[in-house]
């Protein structure tokens, strides 16, 4: 029998040194993760993580690749510009390739500049290649890496916070095959954000990249440590430590490679969150040249299995392993390091869970990632992928699509495979290990031996959804290749959503119409529009209504008072750019939809906007909605087609039962 650790003796540790290790801070932002175990958990309102693309708005194979193909969202003067942002947020990750069937260096001559807050000059404006060349401060490894470091890919993990809107821009870059992705994040409100300036300390993010492999969190709790033994098959239990607290260690030394065919098993206030071979949790990879060695998962220098992602736990954790019938060894002794914090656990943290599937696709089905309802966010992937028979290396150009919150519009398209894995041109630079992302193993030829395994953490750029998520992959550049997968996703969630749907108007409804109230200045052009979505989403037929100025308003009833975390979503003709709107809630301005760029082959789109918390009194029961088109050039006209309102409810006290449950939302 293996001894169990004391709770007492856990829960003597000093709690001031613990909370000053852990708490978050109040104007704690969404990506600054690195700050102490108790914030990647946390799941926080008002928060969209969206990424902008280079992919091909026609669906057509390669993304974008020609002069003219419109990957711009316009061009003025000399400047092409590639994304455009009008709130409070901040852009994560910053990846880019370049090449001719491999990858090349980023040409000098091109320029990248980033405005700030409404600023005409730039915060940023550098060579394109020294973004990430790690010579031109603050981008600086090992928060920046170039493609002879990133197998093909060039990429910045550089935050670049604003808190009125920001405008990237490209000069020289008109005729340049360049394909990029952005990752941003989207706030209700800017709250203690500070602007970017170039000189923010980011040592302690760095040091946590410079680390990877050894423990991201230092101090926060003992560490505690024993061995089990047992003669497979056979169950062994590791530990189980009694709650509330956070895990924030997990290390095992297996017998490899007989040990990775483990079954790991975590188990969290009762519920099993984890089970599945250590292979596969730890990210180790089976017969890889590389393991992962990421700052949350994988194999260290001295053969640890190591899980350094926060465990949050109010009754108990508890970590076993089944062990698989194997002639050698006969007898096994796993020995295992673990270490509890117990900081108070914030009121937003999320359950960690580790997701195993194994799925095909191809087609036209994406291969799934991940399925979830609920809320939570997705923080780490690690994948082992491969083609059909005979179909070589084209499996790689598929496209992940990750649709949050019921919308067919992904809140992220992505532009290949090694692209999404931070490289690029089929991880031309062989198989590499990186803090947050890694290629461990590409087989190359036209066989059913043809693979690649790769990870990618979300530190910074973790996907949140307020009600469901389902995150696929292409089967190649057109859908079509057989595609098989077995990934691990790493996420934070909860059972209960975060937001519910609570009132609608559609612009193709007259009884909607009548039942909000709508009406529309100026002479508008209200026609039916048959269209797809970009990333799959099948054809439907709408009303949209287009005009050129004047404002719109309608009014949405609430179920109950005391509605908070207001998101409003729109839905729209995307077959013109711009379309930038203001938006008000009983006259107090909420927010600006950013400009949108044209898509005239897949027009539907969904553009989500989250509201301030003081825009709305607490008790209101009823609120009037009033958008206002912002006048720009390179925007001809303003479209509706669909208006729809979502709320996170106030709970219902119930007898007994603490501080009750959410009421249900009012019919739609």
């Amino acid at each position: 029998m293996r001894p169990r650790p004391s709770p007492a003796l856990l829960a003597a540790l000093p709690a001031a040194v613990l909370l000053a290790v852990s708490a978050p801070s109040a104007a704690q932002a969404p990506w600054e993760t690195w700050k102490g175990p108790s914030v990647l958990p946390r799941l926080f309102a008002g928060d969209q993580v969206v990424t902008r693309s280079s992919f091909c708005p026609s669906g057509c194979a390669y993304d974008r690749t020609s002069e003219g193909d419109g990957r711009f969202l316009r061009v003025e003067g000399e400047e092409q510009v590639v994304l455009e942002e009008t709130g409070p947020g901040a852009i994560v990750r910053i990846w880019m390739t370049a090449g001719q069937g491999t990858s090349e260096p980023l040409d000098p001559a091109v320029r990248i500049r980033i405005r700030l807050d409404g600023a005409e000059a730039p915060a940023v404006d550098v060579a394109l290649p020294d973004l990430f060349s790690g010579r031109v401060a603050p981008f600086l490894p090992p928060l920046v890496s170039d493609r002879s470091v990133s197998s093909g890919g060039n990429v910045s993990y550089v935050p670049i916070p604003y808190r009125a809107g920001c405008r990237v821009s490209l000069v020289g870059a008109g005729r340049y095959k360049l394909w990029f992705q952005l990752d941003l994040h989207r706030l209700a409100e800017p709250g203690a954000i500070e602007t970017f300036t170039g000189r923010e300390d980011l040592s302690t993010l760095a040091r946590l990249l410079s680390g990877a492999g050894e423990d991201p969190w230092p101090g926060s709790g003992e560490t505690l440590r024993g061995a089990a033994e047992g003669v497979p098959p056979a169950r062994l239990d590791l530990f189980r430590f009694e709650g509330p607290g956070t895990l924030t260690k997990l290390r095992l030394r297996l017998p490899l490679p007989a040990g990775e065919e483990a079954v790991a098993r975590l188990a969290v206030d009762g519920e099993v969150r984890a089970e599945m071979p250590a292979a596969d949790l730890f990210a180790l990879g089976r017969g890889t040249p590389l393991p992962a060695r990421s700052v949350l998962v994988g194999l260290d220098r001295e053969g640890w299995a190591y899980l350094f992602f926060p465990v949050p736990f109010r009754s108990a954790v508890e970590v076993s392993l089944r062990l698989p019938e194997t002639t050698y060894p006969s007898r096994w002794t796993v020995e295992w390091e673990a270490r509890v914090d117990r900081a108070d656990i914030p009121p937003d943290a999320g359950r960690f869970g580790a997701l195993l599937l194994e799925a095909s696709g191809g087609a036209g089905r994406d291969v799934p990632l991940l399925s979830a309802d609920g809320s939570g966010k997705w923080v780490g992937l690690f994948t082992r992928l491969g083609p059909g028979p005979g179909a070589g290396p084209g499996f790689l150009e598929g496209d992940e699509r990750v649709f949050v919150d019921g919308s067919p519009f992904p809140a992220r398209h992505g532009t290949g495979v090694e692209d999404l894995f931070s490289g690029g041109f089929y991880f031309d630079r062989g198989p590499f290990v990186l803090p947050l992302h890694g290629c461990l193993e590409r087989r190359a030829g036209f066989s059913a031996g043809e693979e690649a395994t790769a990870y990618r953490l979300f530190l910074t750029d973790a996907v949140p959804w307020t009600s469901s998520i389902r995150a696929g992959l292409e089967g190649g550049p057109t859908g079509q290749l057989p595609l098989r997968a077995r990934t691990v996703a790493y996420v934070y969630d909860r059972a209960e959503p975060g937001l519910v749907p609570l009132a609608s108007v559609d612009l193709g409804d007259p009884p909607s119409l009548s039942a909000s109230g709508y009406r529309a200045e100026g002479a508008a052009e209200c026609a039916p529009l048959s269209s797809g979505w970009p990333g799959g989403g099948s054809p439907v037929t709408v009303t949209s209504c287009r005009r050129e100025d004047g404002d719109s308003s309608f009014r949405l009833r609430l179920p109950v008072p005391g509605v908070r975390g207001l998101r409003l979503r729109r839905r729209l003709d995307a077959g013109t750019p711009g379309q930038e709107a203001d938006v008000f809630l009983d006259g107090i301005p909420a927010g600006r939809f950013p400009p949108v760029d044209a898509n005239p082959w897949f027009r539907l789109r969904d553009a989500d906007l989250d509201v301030p918390l003081d825009a709305v009194p607490v008790s209101a029961r009823e609120v009037t909605v009033t958008v206002r088109p912002v006048p720009r050039d390179f925007s001809p006209s303003f479209s509706e087609v669909r208006w729809e309102l979502f709320g996170a409810l106030p709970p219902v006290p119930v007898a007994g039962e603490g501080d009750g449950a959410p009421v249900s939302p009012a019919p739609r």
